[in-house]
């Protein structure tokens, strides 16, 4: 009871000076939210170390906090966070690209692809008999076929996602 009695003079001081303007209360930090527009930087590596995919080179994103994003292991880390926050996410492959699918690699004859050279990581385009086009990379090469993976280069690895919240847009 002492206490109080002795804080009653201090608060009531703050309490005066906050209603007057001259002291601001500290105002709690926005934090991400869906409906938000949050501007990001971020780094995908693998356990490696390998840097996959980076914010580095082209600057930061602006990332819309939607309630069905198209990859929400990159959108839901963010929610709560607030500006100048670092946060880092492991991403398994359902999290991130999917499973590296067999049936995605494909052997085809050679002479059906007379513009693709035997190099083994080189990026192709495969244009299926339905118009449909498939995008794709040359894992293995003989005299008479390639060999070309046509799954996401990042499907079935883990992956190591570090983000930094920059600025909060609210609508």
């Amino acid at each position: 009871m002492g206490m109080i009695r002795r804080l009653q003079p201090v608060l009531r001081t703050v309490l005066l000076l906050a209603m007057s303007g001259a002291v601001a209360l500290a105002e709690p930090p926005v934090r991400v939210e869906y409906g938000d527009s949050v501007l990001v930087e971020y780094e995908i590596t693998d356990p490696q170390g390998k840097v996959w995919i980076s914010t580095n080179q082209g600057g930061p994103v602006r990332i819309p906090i939607l309630r069905s994003p198209v990859l929400p292991a990159l959108v839901h880390p963010l929610l709560g966070l607030s500006a100048g926050e670092r946060k880092q996410v492991i991403l398994t492959p359902d999290d991130a690209f999917g499973p590296h699918r067999q049936e995605a690699v494909l052997r085809i004859a050679r002479s059906e692809l007379p513009d693709v050279t035997a190099d083994l990581g080189q990026a192709v385009e495969l244009r299926l008999p339905g118009g449909e086009q498939l995008r794709g990379r040359v894992v293995a090469a003989d005299a008479n076929h390639l060999t070309i993976d046509t799954n996401h280069p990042l499907a079935g690895k883990l992956l190591y996602y570090r983000l930094r919240v920059l600025e909060i847009g609210k609508p």
